[in-house]
């Protein structure tokens, strides 16, 4: 559905949610600083939505095999600690395994953080934009208003956020998939969903991924 919706679609739609039914949620821990020692607390992991981020344009002259750019791992805009991270990842794995939607890309032990890698393309003459998807997971973890507010002192990096409707805390994990793609400059080119926009409409609109079922 993400390749039908984003890559094979024009124009593109810059985003996708995904609904799993509750029978596909990952449990996992998560280890988090109290301030004076750690602590673990135990939720749900899942992809949640799909949105493509712009990564950089090549302009080509003649036909050529062009060198770009692709990303692996968390996007730079999750800035959680390294045990926080290793708690993601333990989720994480645990979607590859039994999950359909994955990243594509291969890890050893952890999630790292992003790195830049390469790719080709065989290109006629033009000015061409890749894209990228980012699969977005919620860690939900059962905490109150307060409770979220206390963690997130701690943790700062975490970004809990707290989800009246659920009465519930997520923490929305942004990580790259490998599948970049290209577009041709057009005058009209399609703008990326802005990630904090993302997450702040995923916060007030937990039915367009969180299932009941």
């Amino acid at each position: 559905a993400i390749d039908r919706h984003i890559k094979m679609k024009v124009p593109p739609d810059p985003l996708v949610f995904i609904k799993m039914p509750r029978s596909k949620l990952v449990c996992s821990w998560v280890k988090i600083s109290t301030g004076s020692s750690t602590t673990s607390l135990i939720g749900s992991f899942t992809p949640c939505a799909a949105y493509m981020r712009y990564i950089k344009s090549y302009p080509v002259v003649g036909t050529v095999e062009q060198t770009m750019e692709k990303k692996k791992g968390f996007t730079s805009r999750f800035n959680a600690s390294t045990e926080i991270k290793a708690s993601a990842s333990a989720g994480f794995f645990g979607c590859e395994a039994s999950l359909e939607v994955t990243t594509g890309f291969e890890y050893e032990e952890t999630v790292t953080s992003e790195t830049t890698h390469t790719w080709f393309l065989f290109s006629t003459e033009g000015t061409y934009i890749v894209y990228q998807n980012v699969l977005v997971y919620a860690y939900t973890i059962v905490l109150s208003l307060n409770q979220t507010n206390t963690i997130n002192q701690y943790n700062p990096g975490m970004n809990l956020r707290y989800i009246q409707q659920i009465d519930r805390a997520v923490m929305f994990v942004p990580i790259n998939r490998d599948d970049p793609f290209t577009l041709r400059y057009q005058d009209a080119t399609w703008d990326p969903v802005e990630y904090d926009s993302l997450i702040n409409y995923l916060v007030a609109n937990p039915s367009k991924w969180r299932s009941d079922s």
